[in-house]
């Protein structure tokens, strides 16, 4: 055996490098690996939240159809009939009785008018004429019990003002008729013929201050 007088020199074995894993194809998005499961998502969209919206801006429509309808107009409602005009001075009111004093006003009038009724009937020579009392006197009823209902239920003074034409002219008729029959009992209707042509001047000036009514007032409002 020959040696040159060189110490060999001994191979020391090389680590081996795995080579690295390759990346799954996808899309052109961004990816997260979590354990072994892999995401994607736009890089520049926030992740979903719970409910698959977004959480960090809420997701809004802007159809039409998905905003809530305006909420409906409350009915109109007619203002109150007044007897002042827009400036507040008026003699209407002034002339005006309070409600307790047209409640005994009322109570007298219709008594006094009872009052005839019994007289012209126990005064009548006969039938025909028994009869001509009631229909004049039934006639007047009717228009009586009109004109409240028109001018407070209603709420149309300008349909009262033509109704009261009506019963003044009862009243005319009334006055007219029982005088052949007893002048006294004619003469009692006065005070009733009286009042009325006093509530149609009324009746006639809060409807020149309030008008128009109806379907005209809503048309066209003060």
């Amino acid at each position: 055996m020959s040696f040159s007088g060189q110490t060999p020199q001994t191979q020391t074995p090389q680590p081996h490098h795995e080579p690295p894993p390759r990346r799954r194809p996808g899309p052109s998005w961004g990816t997260t690996l979590i354990g072994d499961n892999a995401r994607a998502y736009p890089p520049s969209r926030p992740r979903s939240g719970r409910h698959g919206r977004a959480a960090s801006s809420p997701i809004r429509s802007s159809s039409p159809c998905s905003s809530p309808p305006p909420p409906p107009h409350p009915p109109r409602t007619p203002p109150p009939i007044s007897s002042t005009p827009s400036s507040g001075h008026s003699p209407i009111s002034a002339s005006s009785p309070p409600p307790r004093s047209r409640r005994s006003a009322w109570s007298i009038i219709l008594g006094l008018a009872a009052w005839s009724a019994s007289i012209a009937w126990t005064a009548a020579p006969d039938a025909a004429t028994r009869a001509e009392v009631v229909t004049l006197f039934a006639v007047n009823a009717v228009f009586h019990l009109l004109w409240s209902p028109l001018f407070f239920r209603a709420r149309r003074p300008d349909w009262a003002l033509i109704e009261v034409v009506f019963l003044w002219a009862s009243l005319v008729a009334l006055v007219v008729g029982l005088w052949p029959i007893d002048r006294f009992a004619s003469l009692l209707i006065a005070p009733y013929l009286l009042w009325v042509s006093f509530a149609a001047w009324l009746n006639w000036a809060i409807v020149r201050l309030n008008r128009p009514f109806g379907h005209a007032a809503q048309r066209y409002p003060a």
